[in-house]
């Protein structure tokens, strides 16, 4: 090692480390200052002054303002959406410059960051980092004013120790997901990656050509740089500064190859701390706490790197609601302490697990989505994204380190990963207001219906018409990178093909923004958290007291809801459904239309926040009998999310058995002899029936594009835990019992398909087939059934 890298002063170390932080910042809030008002303003896709009057409503107590921190409490307008993202730029500014307010401009930027959190969906994983690294940056000393680089002093010996966790825990968290069950084969993970991931650059779709053996040594590289490399930051010296290198020669790399926003610049700008040598060997653990000591900074980061401990088990796709997980209220109430510490600062931002990608190489093809629309029915016109590829001509682009966010999450809602599934009690957003509002393909339909589909994709084809377009649909592409030499020829860099649905053809939907927020009886069955805090938690307390008559309690305290909705929930809606008909899914297309054409759209809405609401009347009366009772609860279901089935089932069976259960909970325990998944889940499936076919559809594409990739294979592992590798029937064991979702999972995966389900756009999802080399290839494509016409597949035709 030079010695003048040995010898780096710790002063201009920490003088170097705030202003990249704080340029860091400066990016991310300039990157928001163009898209806030696009996506939460007034007329944005999803309007931040609704979400917050509908907050206020379902937790009218001081408390809403802890538990969804913001300044746009104090006002909720497009100009202080505007007036955050600028304040928080110029505080970035003065950060950087130094001087004596340096460490309140830290502040200022932390206090718009968290204001703009709720607004902007700040959850992917370099925005977790940011907030983690500003948090810490909030104990740094302050810096001397340009040009003078240096510091005023070192921090504590513990922050400094803080900050090189944070580089362990993002290198090591990112290995640990990537790498954990992969294989010999997975070595050609790069070839599928370049082209599957969210947004490749030109130079990743070029470098996806290469020969595999030299994908393959960068994956080694990856591998080193992952996993054991992040192990040095605990020997400051030659080792630290090996790590620091490694790790900005693969972020280098990856800024290069894709984009992933400001995530390459932030991670290089967290290993300048891995320079300073001198600082981490002060530390003492013995005399943390003595005399003279920083003890609120030390206090802050030995409950810090204490809740990093557990939260390292986690990874970045559940990093905003593990600690939300129903299994933990099973627990005896003192193992719940330490979650109730993280799920009391959670909100404040301090804290992420991360990881993302999963092991196993991906097919070398990108799924995505084609917006089109019509103004007569019949001519179908394609809306291109801004950023993300829909058609041949969609030109890789360098974007990073502005971050697109509507686009960047094109991939994520492509294969149904959103928060309004069923599965986001898992991985879902620190809100219980995702599930059960409207999808976000839903909302850029809405918003392109209603003339402002310009604001938010490519609007030539929308500006020039005058009028909003008819009806917009949207379909499930593949794009398949073209040769060289077809690439030279014709100037395409893909060939697409349609292999399913998305979003069926659709006119401008009324009452959509009124029902864009669900109420809290609408809630998922496993937001125990919420609900206990939200207007709710009194009238389940209520119910559990038993003194109340439960017909008239389900309407207390509501608003639009009357007596008059009870009956007929119980004597018109309830008689539709007799047990015969909730034996299989496969009767939905008969009953959802029969229902539709007797109720209303918002009688249907009242009648699902009804069903919501009996439910819970009666979930608190078997919560005591459930919850804190470990593995051996007096109503043996086998997770809370089953508890919430069994009530339903009940619920369907009629006024008579509802009663007979509030009266005799535990009679319950016999019932669930009687619980199928179908009769569980089929109330539900009436008022979300458009939400399972789609959850269902895409399981399906999952399915298809996740390893085996040998056709024969994966049916033996689908229908049987006996061909799971040790790795998967781990995992498998360990999902199904933190949620009831992944027992019903593969039941709703093998239903809800076929033409009465999809509405005349087929699911034509490819196989694939593994190379000797490692390459996943497309190996067959599915012709439509005779006489179905597809949306167009190649827009250079």
């Amino acid at each position: 090692m030079p010695p003048w890298l040995d010898s780096l002063p710790p002063l201009l170390v920490w003088g170097l480390y705030t202003r990249a932080l704080a340029l860091v910042l400066f990016i991310s809030f300039v990157s928001l200052a163009g898209q806030i008002v696009r996506g939460a303003g007034r007329d944005g896709g999803l309007p931040i002054h609704r979400r917050l009057r509908k907050i206020s409503e379902d937790f009218p107590t001081w408390r809403r303002f802890y538990y969804f921190p913001t300044l746009l409490w104090l006002s909720d307008s497009d100009a202080m959406l505007r007036l955050l993202t600028w304040a928080g730029a110029g505080a970035a500014v003065v950060a950087f410059y130094g001087g004596p307010w340096s460490p309140w401009a830290f502040g200022t930027c932390y206090l718009c960051y968290l204001s703009l959190d709720m607004a902007a969906g700040l959850i992917f994983p370099w925005d977790c980092a940011l907030f983690e690294s500003l948090v810490l940056a909030l104990f740094l000393p302050g810096t001397n004013s340009l040009p003078n680089i240096d510091a005023l002093a070192t921090p504590p010996p513990a922050l400094a120790w803080a900050f090189r966790l944070i580089v362990f825990r993002v290198m090591f968290g990112f290995g640990k997901q990537k790498f954990m069950g992969s294989g010999p084969k997975d070595l050609a993970y790069l070839k599928g990656f370049l082209i599957a991931q969210p947004l490749p650059s030109p130079l990743g779709w070029y470098h996806q050509k290469l020969p595999a053996f030299l994908l393959k040594g960068l994956v080694l590289f990856m591998f080193f740089a992952e996993i054991p490399a992040p192990l040095f930051v605990f020997v400051p010296g030659v080792l630290s500064i090996v790590c620091a290198a490694v790790t900005v020669f693969l972020m280098i790399g990856i800024q290069a190859m894709g984009s992933f926003g400001y995530f390459s610049m932030l991670t290089m700008g967290a290993c300048i701390p891995l320079l300073d040598n001198v600082t981490p060997r002060q530390l003492d653990l013995l005399h943390l706490f003595s005399a003279g000591q920083p003890i609120f900074t030390n206090l802050f980061v030995l409950l810090h790197t204490t809740g990093a401990s557990f939260a390292f088990l986690f990874n970045s796709w559940v990093g905003q609601s593990y600690t939300l997980w129903s299994t933990w209220w099973r627990l005896p109430r003192l193992a719940q302490l330490p979650l109730d510490f993280l799920r009391f600062m959670h909100p404040f931002r301090w804290l992420h697990p991360y990881g993302v990608f999963p092991p196993n190489t991906s097919p070398g093809v990108k799924i995505s989505m084609l917006v089109e629309v019509t103004w007569d029915g019949e001519t179908w016109h394609e809306v291109p994204f801004n950023y993300s590829p829909s058609n041949p001509k969609s030109a890789p682009k360098f974007i990073a380190p502005y971050h697109p966010r509507g686009d960047q999450a094109v991939i994520y809602e492509t294969f149904g990963l959103n928060p309004t599934s069923l599965i986001s009690s898992m991985v879902g957003p620190w809100d219980p207001y995702s599930y059960g509002s409207q999808p976000a393909a839903n909302v850029l339909l809405q918003c392109i219906l209603e003339g402002r589909g310009a604001d938010f994709m490519q609007g030539d084809v929308l500006r020039a018409h005058e009028d909003p377009p008819k009806q917009a649909r949207i379909s499930t592409i593949m794009l398949e990178p073209c040769s060289l030499k077809e690439h030279l020829e014709t100037g395409n860099w893909w060939k697409r093909s349609y292999i399913g649905p998305h979003a069926p053809p659709r006119e401008k939907i009324p009452l959509f923004w009124e029902h864009s927020w669900p109420e809290p009886e609408m809630w998922h069955y496993d937001a125990i958290f919420w609900r206990k805090r939200s207007k709710l938690g009194k009238l389940m307390d209520r119910s559990r007291a038993g003194n109340e008559d439960p017909m008239a309690l389900a309407i207390a305290d509501s608003k639009g809801l009357s007596a008059e909705d009870a009956e007929k929930f119980w004597n018109e809606l309830i008689p539709m459904v007799p047990s015969s008909v909730r034996e299989t899914f496969d009767t939905l297309p008969d009953v959802v239309p029969a229902v539709r054409a007797k109720f209303d759209r918002e009688q249907l809405w009242r009648f699902h926040r009804l069903l919501g609401r009996f439910s819970l009347l009666l979930v608190a009366r078997l919560e005591p009998m459930y919850l804190g009772r470990g593995l051996h609860p007096e109503i043996p279901a086998k997770t809370y999310f089953h508890l919430w089935m069994l009530v339903q089932h009940v619920i369907a069976n009629g006024r008579e058995a509802y009663l007979a259960a509030m009266a005799n909970p535990k009679s319950l325990a016999a019932e669930l002899e009687h619980l199928k998944p179908e009769s569980g889940l089929y109330l539900l499936s009436i008022f979300r029936y458009e939400s399972m076919v789609f959850e269902a559809q895409k399981l399906r594409l999952i399915t298809a594009f996740s390893p085996p990739h040998d056709e024969e294979q994966k049916q033996k592992v689908l229908h049987s835990t006996e061909h799971m590798s040790d790795f998967e029937k781990t995992i498998a064991k360990l999902a199904s019992a933190f949620s009831g979702f992944f027992a019903v999972m593969p039941l709703i995966r093998d239903n809800f398909k076929g033409p009465r389900f999809d509405h005349g756009y087929p699911e034509l999802y490819p196989s694939f087939q593994q190379l000797d080399s490692g390459e996943v290839v497309v190996r067959a494509k599915k012709s439509p059934p005779p006489g179905v016409t597809l949306p167009a597949t190649n827009a250079a035709e």
